[in-house]
């Protein structure tokens, strides 16, 4: 079945995704020199947001077009989105995003797009991992101490995510639910607030992106 229009235009992921197929396609349409728009529905620093630009100046090189990153956030990652399936369909603006893309059609069923419909996945450009981690200064060594201490002291340690129903969060449900302990919720404006918190020691572990390991001093559990 040849994809729609909106197909085609509003390009799209279910993964880590990005426009980086069919380049010489991309190249010869109408609007091939005017800026193509790379959407992160995320905030600056994220895992997702620092692959955007780090891709964007190579498929700006191999299409000879420029590539402007914009980052449209809220509502775990649905402003942004909305933003791309409502854009013009003429083949100048593509989402990059993450498995939220797949998640929010259950935790948000009120949704005015359908991701699945409105948007078509063209590349997977990265994948990556959640890591459980503390801060270096908590002294738990193993994810089997920091388990130990939960047990210990129920309900009084807490954990940080950027925010309700994003893949941070609900990791750190899963492991709850798996080792039968109980941490409370903080949720924050983004990866990095909730870094921030982890590493000032105002919350106690989080479920972090791996490549934020290598920029912060963190422990991984």
């Amino acid at each position: 079945m040849n994809p729609s229009r909106r197909h085609v235009s509003a390009l799209l992921g279910a993964g880590l995704c990005m426009g980086v197929a069919s380049p010489l396609a991309w190249a010869q349409s109408a609007a091939s020199q005017s800026p193509l728009k790379l959407i992160v529905p995320f905030t600056p620093g994220t895992g997702i947001d620092l692959i955007a630009r780090t891709l964007g100046p190579k498929l700006s090189q191999r299409l000879n077009r420029p590539v402007v990153v914009e980052n449209r956030v809220g509502a775990s990652g649905n402003i942004g989105t909305e933003a791309v399936v409502r854009s013009a369909p003429d083949g100048s603006t593509l989402l990059v995003s993450v498995n939220t893309l797949v998640m929010n059609r259950a935790l948000y069923p009120g949704l005015s797009f359908d991701a699945v419909k409105d948007l078509a996945a063209v590349s997977q450009t990265s994948w990556g991992q959640l890591l459980l981690v503390t801060p270096a200064q908590s002294g738990y060594k193993t994810a089997g101490e920091f388990v130990a201490a939960l047990r210990k002291q129920p309900g009084r340690l807490n954990y940080a995510s950027p925010g309700v129903g994003t893949p941070h969060h609900l990791s750190m449900e899963l492991f709850k639910n798996t080792a039968q302990v109980f941490l409370t919720h903080t949720s924050l404006p983004g990866t990095g607030p909730a870094v921030t918190d982890l590493l000032g020691g105002q919350v106690d572990a989080m479920f972090c992106p791996s490549m934020w390991l290598c920029r912060t001093s963190v422990r991984v559990a």
